[in-house]
């Protein structure tokens, strides 16, 4: 009973099964992760928003307005959760440790995209991996990958 509650809040699918969104559950968990870190240093701005939607668009080869809706819809999304629990349960369950790895890289690059990075995103992002069971090698790999594709230098 418990698994098809959070199947029901994850696709927030309509009584009769149908999903009310065109996206996927991997794609709007690992969206509304990078949501939640971009919302942590309370300076959720357009840079950060920019650099979702071109994450996202890269990554899920979506078109621009769709890269933009499946922020919408997973910004909405985490707003009315409690916690980060059922997106890191969705992608614990739905990535493989290959993708999850990708997804902690997506959210080093939210948390980078404005420049400075904040201890409250460092503090997320390290959480998320706790909870998939990613290792520290696993969490610096994610960082370095970000880090690469940003050009940032240590």
């Amino acid at each position: 009973m418990l698994d098809r509650i959070v199947a029901f809040l994850e696709n927030r699918a309509a009584p009769g099964g149908e999903s009310s969104d065109p996206f996927s559950v991997k794609q709007v968990a690992a969206a509304a992760l990078m949501v939640e870190g971009a919302r942590l240093d309370s300076d959720f701005d357009d840079t950060e928003r920019a650099a979702m939607e071109r994450i996202v668009g890269e990554r899920f080869s979506l078109s621009a307005d769709d890269a933009q809706t499946l922020i919408d819809i997973a910004a909405e999304r985490q707003k009315s959760n409690y916690d980060n629990w059922q997106f890191t349960n969705a992608v614990a369950k739905n990535f493989s440790t290959e993708e999850q790895i990708d997804i902690l890289s997506m959210m080093w690059e939210v948390a980078y995209a404005d420049g400075e990075l904040h201890r409250f995103e460092v503090h997320q992002i390290k959480t998320v991996a706790g909870q998939l069971g990613r290792s520290d090698a696993d969490l610096e790999k994610a960082r370095k990958d970000a880090q690469a594709r940003l050009g940032i230098t240590d």
